[in-house]
């Protein structure tokens, strides 16, 4: 037979039916081959398909730590309401849970509280309603009121057959089926009744009527996708029921010692095997749970038998149970909820096995393969114990799972895409240490990872790990601890760099023995450390040290051949970084930049130009260098950040911290297959969309095994996994698994405060209108409020305004909280917006109308009145200014004698009228000094004490100028009037004596005297304004007395001596002068303060007493101080003591002005005074000067 070749060589065209021949054999191959491969194709799927299986999923869980859930006792149920609220209804209450804070409703003597606090389940409805069902009446949640409305057992038409309600189902056409200790229930949603499945006598039911329900004990109900209601009972298996006919079938069961006896009997099941026998009967005749899968398969768990799937075809069971000695077989035979995760997962939750995981694709490869999650001893969070009661996935695919006795457990679907691998004790399939400081693959796919102590070889197919470390007694052991670098490389010879132990040849890497003893290790460059070991696209390997050294490896003469970088010059450093770009640039990081290695010439230069990327690239130690798929070079440094380098247009970009980099610490840079770059950083991991320039940051919260990543332990392995050592362990994951959260949580109020009080009637309307009505007075109020997302939720953040008063958004990050005080009457709106965990906002924010009232007297009827008062008082003013227009201001005395008595008589009485009006003008001059006294006292009140007292001596000079002008015209008036009526009283005097009238002349003696009474009180009204004017003068005069050097003894006794003869009968005066320095003062205006302060302190000892006065001196102080046993002074008088014109003294017998004449004199001799003093205890005045 001739070869191809030859074949193809000595061709010759064949005749026609060997063409046909060669045409069919063709075919005839071409249709073997498409069998075959299809069945090679067939086989690779159902080997796929099982491997998956047999695969157990990375799922991670978290507690939720919250005293409040724990309280409620054992969970029950599980639901979130249309809100987004979840609920959960345990043992002892139900409770309601925004993220962040829970509240809790139990039965009580309130009126429309739980009808009963243990809950046995929850539900909500078409209409949205919430329904508890307890284990004494059925309860309906009304949101607006924040209360209940209860169903119980009764003659009515809400009436249920039974109190004890075990379970509810929403079905088709607003139907609430209701499942009780004693049958089942129809409630009809919009009406309220309810209609009770029972046999009456005097209408016996057929066999298969819904009268077999009567009596029945619900525990579990379900609607199937044919609208046909499953109904699960305790202690009578499972019962079909047809809706629309009532036809009710019920599916018989194994009787409960032959259950017990199955469960026991795990000494006859196959080892391989944990399928039960095919059965026509349910597994236990106490069902707890109904579901249907995506296959039409109805799985039912029960109490005690295990798990059952009903195939709805040939309505036989699969009895799934657990055996001890079978380490996939079910986890535990209380199935407590069921659920089908979207990857096709069965979720089991077993009563003290855990959660159970089974695969339906295995159903079709083998008999089943149940993956147990489990409460870990050595986790500080998961699952919070293995008695899982409900299981719930919430509107964003996160399944929560409610614990007996009590706890919350809920999925982590974040944390789940990473897989950690760490340490633990005692677990020799176990990472050797912690922290993780290298990381390289094989060629076998397996994971080789340096940590602090030794290093270990992982095989993640098999999660089996081994451990090499280092030994003083074998001589072959790895050469210390630490190591440092790792690389397999393409001969699969292993390469491990240890700190302070050189670079070791690991020479039995693939041995099948587990023994650590029978690895062996050649030790080179002992003086050195081998930060990093890289092999390059020739296969040459090549090893960076400290000192600015570079080693190749001579694979023929097993030696290296050292390189060295700028030889003579100062060190680089460390290289603890090498790569080889595409174009085949050979580049080196190291503690002082970054260099280039020309293998061809084996010289190593630094990058210099251009300067500024030369600078850039030099300010920080490199730790990591990758090239993206655009070609551009991308830097990680020790504490710069990530820099981004265009080799081609030689553009420089660097991100930090402030552009949203988890932290200026890089020391891992990896690109993964969907283009996004992965950065370890010393504050998590952060990745980088390239196209849009944002960052999503990950952290331990999120399911990374650390924050720190300190070394260089990044790798990108063959299937897309990426691996990230860090301080606490490995990370793994493939970036396709990163799930994001793709819902904007809805945003609440969750409560409204008035003055820091919660307020729950406005909370109530807020919730049930939307808006707000406030009282003026009701001026400061906060908004609590909840981004209802609970996933890592302490990442939502949130924004906030008020329109109307904040012009623009108020981002808060992650406070739930505004207060807004004093805000003016009006109309406002309050809007709030939140992110999720990922930083998705809410396009709509949730509103609330605000209304604050106006108050009453900015009203417009209260202006109203104002301008009313305003026109009144203007009306009096101009009335009085016509009227004293209009009055006569003087009259003329026009007094003729007669010569005859007649006439002599008419002028006495013009005379007399004269008189009169004389004293009507004196009267209104006395009129006139009572007002302007009047200014003077309302005047005093506009004065303040020292920092206004120059402008107060001041406005007092002007006053008493204009007082003292007015005043010397009515003083003049008075002496000349008083002159005239003397001259005028002579005249008359002699004309009366010429008459002889005795009489006569006695009356008008009297009524002269009388007039003159009058001008001498005038007169004397005159002399007080005068008295007080001076008094103001001598308080607004700014004394021109030199100081000069004086003691105070003298005068303080001289001025003791003149008050003391006046109150020396009942006062007694006790002198104690402890030090007399001289001082530079001006004692003339002091001794007017003492006599002051003396005169004040003996008038208030009206009953005696004792006058105290001491000096001595104080922290370069002269202290004087007058202490009495006087009346005391109230908290007014002592504020007030010092304004001008304020007094105690009844009117008349004080001006004020003492006190506020002295405060001035001490002030101007820059000392000060102080004043202690309790009413009815006396009074202590002491006066500081300085020395």
């Amino acid at each position: 037979m001739l070869s191809l070749n030859t074949a193809i060589t000595e061709y010759i065209p064949p005749p026609k039916e060997r063409i046909a021949w060669l045409c069919q054999s063709l075919r005839v191959l071409a249709l073997a081959w498409r069998i075959l491969l299809g069945v090679l194709l067939s086989s690779i799927s159902a080997y796929a398909d099982a491997q998956t299986a047999q695969q157990k999923p990375n799922l991670r869980f978290n507690t939720l730590k919250q005293p409040k859930l724990d309280a409620i006792g054992a969970q029950n149920a599980t639901i979130q309401d249309e809100q987004g609220y979840m609920w959960f209804g345990g043992a002892n209450g139900l409770a309601r849970f925004d993220g962040y804070e829970v509240k809790v409703y139990q039965s009580s003597n309130e009126p429309n509280s739980l009808s009963n606090s243990n809950i046995l389940d929850l539900l909500v409805d078409n209409r949205g309603a919430l329904w508890v069902a307890t284990a004494n009446g059925l309860n309906r949640y009304r949101a607006h009121s924040d209360d209940f409305i209860s169903y119980h057992t009764g003659s009515g038409a809400n009436a249920l057959s039974h109190n004890h309600v075990s379970t509810l189902l929403m079905g088709s056409q607003d139907v609430l089926w209701v499942g009780t200790q004693n049958g089942l229930n129809k409630l009809d949603t919009g009406s309220g009744s309810v209609e009770s499945f029972r046999s009456s006598p005097s209408s016996p039911s057929s066999p298969d009527s819904a009268a077999k329900l009567t009596d029945k004990h619900i525990t579990a109900l379900y609607e199937d996708g044919k609208g046909r209601l499953w109904v699960g009972t305790w202690g009578n298996g499972i019962y079909r029921l047809e809706p629309r006919s009532g036809r009710v079938i019920h599916y018989p069961h194994l009787p409960t010692q032959y259950t017990s006896a199955k469960a026991n009997s795990g000494n006859r099941i196959s080892n391989n095997s944990s399928l039960e026998n095919i059965s026509t009967k349910l597994s236990h005749p106490q069902v707890a749970a109904l579901f249907e899968d995506r296959h039409g398969y109805l799985w039912i768990g029960t109490f005690g038998g295990g798990l059952n799937r009903l195939d709805l075809q040939t309505e036989k069971f699969t009895h799934y149970r657990h055996h001890s000695h079978i380490a996939h077989s079910l986890a535990a035979n209380i199935v407590r909820a069921i659920r089908q995760g979207a990857s096709g997962h069965i979720w089991i939750a077993t009563g003290g096995g855990g959660l159970d995981l089974l695969d339906i694709r295995s159903l079709d490869t083998s008999s089943g393969h149940f993956h147990h999650f489990v409460r870990q001893a050595h986790e500080h969070d998961g699952l919070v114990n293995n008695r899982i009661n409900t299981m719930f996935e919430d509107s964003i695919g996160d399944v929560w799972f409610g614990h007996f006795p009590f706890g919350i457990s809920k999925l982590d679907r974040e944390a789940s895409a990473f897989k950690v691998l760490r340490h633990q004790a005692h677990n020799r399939n176990s990472l050797s240490y912690n922290d993780v400081i290298s990381l390289d693959e094989d060629s076998k796919g397996r994971l080789w990872v340096g940590t602090e102590k030794g290093l270990n070889l992982v095989d993640l197919k098999r999660m089996q790990i081994r451990r090499f470390q280092h030994h003083d007694e074998i001589q072959h052991s790895l050469s210390a601890s630490p190591v440092i670098a790792v690389k397999s490389d393409s001969h699969d010879v292993v390469w491990a760099g240890t700190w302070r132990g050189g670079l070791n040849r690991f020479l039995t890497p693939n041995t099948s023995d587990n023994s650590e003893a029978q690895a062996r290790f050649k030790h080179y460059l002992p003086s050195s450390e081998p930060w990093v070991i890289y092999e390059d696209q020739q296969w040459a390997l090549w090893v960076g040290t400290g000192g600015g050294k570079l080693h190749r490896y001579n694979r023929g003469e097993d030696n290296f051949e050292q390189f060295q970088i700028a030889p003579g010059s100062a060190s680089p450093g460390r290289i603890t970084v090498l790569y080889e770009d595409r174009e085949r640039n050979f580049w080196l990081g190291t503690d002082t930049g970054l260099y280039r290695f020309n293998r061809e010439l084996n010289v190593i230069d630094a990058i210099t130009q251009p300067p500024k990327v030369a600078q850039s690239l030099r300010s920080h130690a490199l730790s990591a260098i990758t090239q993206d798929v655009q070609g551009k070079l991308w830097l990680g440094t020790f504490g710069g950040g990530a820099v981004e380098w265009d080799v081609e247009t030689n553009s420089i970009r660097r991100y930090l911290v402030k552009d949203g980099l988890a932290d200026n610490l890089v020391t891992g840079i990896i690109e993964d297959e969907l283009g996004m770059l992965w950065f370890a950083t010393g504050n998590g991991l952060s990745r980088l969309n390239p196209k849009t320039g944002t960052f999503r940051n990950f952290s331990k919260r999120d399911g990374i095994a650390s924050n720190l990543h300190h070394r260089p332990a990044a790798i990108k392995l063959t299937n897309g996994t990426l691996a990230f050592g860090s301080s606490e362990g490995l990370t793994l994951f493939h970036p396709k698994d990163i799930v994001s959260n793709p819902v904007k949580p809805p945003i609440v109020i969750t409560d409204f405060q008035l003055f820091n009080r919660p307020a729950p009637t406005y909370l109530q309307t807020i919730e049930r209108e939307s808006k707000l009505h406030l009282k003026h007075h009701q001026s400061v109020f906060t908004f609590k409020f909840a981004a209802l997302n609970f996933r890592d939720n302490e990442k939502n953040q949130y924004a906030y305004r008020l329109l109307g008063f904040d012009k623009n958004w108020q981002h808060v990050d992650h406070r739930r909280t505004a207060t807004y005080t004093n805000l003016d009457s009006g109309n406002y709106i309050f809007q709030v917006k939140g992110s999720n965990n990922n930083g998705l906002w809410n396009d709509v924010p949730l509103s609330v109308n605000v209304h604050i009232e106006t108050p009453w007297w900015r009203s417009w009827w209260a202006y109203c009145l104002y301008v009313s008062a305003i026109c009144a008082l203007a009306t009096l003013i101009i009335h009085a200014h016509n009227n004293r227009k209009n009055a006569s201001n003087e009259h003329k005395l026009n007094c003729e004698l007669e010569q005859r008595v007649a006439i002599k008589t008419e002028q006495l009485r013009q005379s007399n009228e004269g008189l009169r009006q004389g004293h009507e003008k004196l009267a209104h001059s006395h009129q006139q000094l009572q007002q302007a006294h009047t200014q003077l006292q309302h005047a005093q009140g506009q004065l303040v004490q020292s920092e206004k007292m120059s402008s107060l001596g001041a406005l007092v000079s002007g006053v008493g100028h204009e007082i003292n002008n007015p005043n010397n015209y009515c003083n003049t008036a008075l002496f000349n009037l008083d002159k005239r009526v003397e001259n005028f009283r002579g005249f008359i005097f002699s004309l009366i004596d010429e008459e002889g009238n005795e009489e006569l002349l006695e009356k008008f003696n009297k009524h002269f005297e009388a007039l003159r009474a009058q001008l001498s009180n005038a007169q004397d009204g005159s002399d007080r304004i005068k008295e007080i004017v001076a008094n103001l003068h001598t308080f607004s005069r700014k004394e021109s007395n030199p100081t000069q050097k004086a003691k105070l003894s003298k005068g303080l006794l001289s001025t003791l001596q003149l008050v003391s003869a006046n109150f020396k009968d009942k006062i007694e005066f006790v002198t104690d002068i402890k030090n007399d320095p001289e001082l530079e003062c001006c004692a003339s205006e002091l001794n007017q303060v003492f006599m002051n302060l003396m005169v004040n302190a003996c008038q208030a000892m009206s009953d005696g007493g004792c006058l105290h006065l001491s000096m001595y001196e104080r922290m370069a102080e002269l202290v004087i101080c007058f202490k009495d046993d006087g009346c005391g002074m109230s908290d007014e008088t002592q504020q007030r003591v010092f304004e001008p014109f304020y007094t105690t003294k009844p009117e008349g017998e004080g001006t004020g002005l003492g006190m506020a004449i002295s405060f001035g004199i001490i002030e101007r001799q820059k000392g000060r005074i102080e004043v202690e003093s309790q009413l009815g205890e006396g009074t202590q005045i002491r006066v500081y000067l300085p020395l």
